[in-house]
């Protein structure tokens, strides 16, 4: 396991070689959770043990619904949309659907679109942490964005509930395709995503700036005032050159999209 984030209260992990990629929450109040599963075996469950008992493997989509059966013979209990796992033949011991949530400062976000009912998992504390699954993807920036995928199932509800993530304060963000080379997951995690959804958005849905506005701003999407103003008004698109502040530290966007270093491994340590 390769550590990506230490906090007081939190640490992650990342299980290299995993696609879907898989990591391991280790949070000092609900124990551990697996996001996504790898192949069983009485050597990783044991190393996992040292950090937290192991207790749950949330699965933010069917896609990583993989080994699920070793793991809970092995104590853990599966996290997931009950419909999600449908005809997958993976039993669901904690079914989001009810509104279960993992503890004070953990819960679920729906982000269906990539699958019927894919979803991320919150980490609330500060520095807020997003396990997005499969909703958003890798982009050439490095940091997660949107990009259709040819076998959605339904990327207009990919935009439409990519929304929400924009609203959201958060430092740290990982995908399905995280590569510990060519990732970026923070911290800045927050406003670089913001602005790869709002390209996205904007490219699709180029006559709605009320959309794109985050609704934490005055004429947001819903104001009335604002769905009133010029259709061409967008003022959440970042100009060619913008900065963007990591870790204390300027960087500059330059028209490719691309925010200063790759991430190198030791970024999110």
């Amino acid at each position: 396991m390769i550590p990506l984030v230490k906090l007081p209260a939190r640490s992650i992990y990342y299980l290299p070689g995993t696609a879907p990629a898989v990591f391991f929450l280790a949070d000092d109040e609900g124990g551990g959770v697996l996001i996504n599963t790898p192949p069983f075996s009485p050597e990783l469950a044991a190393q996992l043990e040292s950090v937290a008992p192991p207790r749950y493997v949330f699965l933010p989509s069917r896609l990583g619904a993989r080994h699920t059966a070793a793991w809970r013979e092995a104590g853990a209990k599966i996290i997931a949309y009950r419909e999600e796992l449908a005809g997958c033949r993976v039993g669901v011991d904690v079914a989001l659907d009810r509104g279960w949530r993992f503890s004070r400062t953990v819960d679920f976000l729906p982000m269906a679109g990539r699958t019927s009912h894919s979803c991320a998992l919150r980490c609330k504390a500060k520095p807020a942490i997003l396990f997005l699954g499969p909703a958003l993807s890798r982009t050439a920036s490095g940091w997660p964005g949107i990009e259709p995928c040819p076998d959605d199932h339904s990327y207009e509800n990919r935009l439409l509930g990519a929304v929400g993530p924009r609203h959201l304060k958060y430092e740290y963000a990982f995908t399905d395709d995280f590569d510990l080379v060519k990732s970026r997951c923070g911290p800045g995690a927050g406003r670089a995503i913001t602005l790869e959804l709002g390209n996205a958005l904007q490219a699709t849905y180029p006559r709605r700036p009320a959309l794109l506005r985050p609704r934490s701003q005055p004429g947001g999407a819903n104001c009335v005032r604002h769905r009133n103003r010029a259709r061409g008004l967008n003022l959440l698109r970042a100009s060619a050159s913008s900065s963007l502040l990591v870790d204390g530290k300027s960087e500059t966007r330059t028209p490719d999209g691309v925010y200063g270093p790759k991430f190198d491994g030791a970024q999110c340590a």
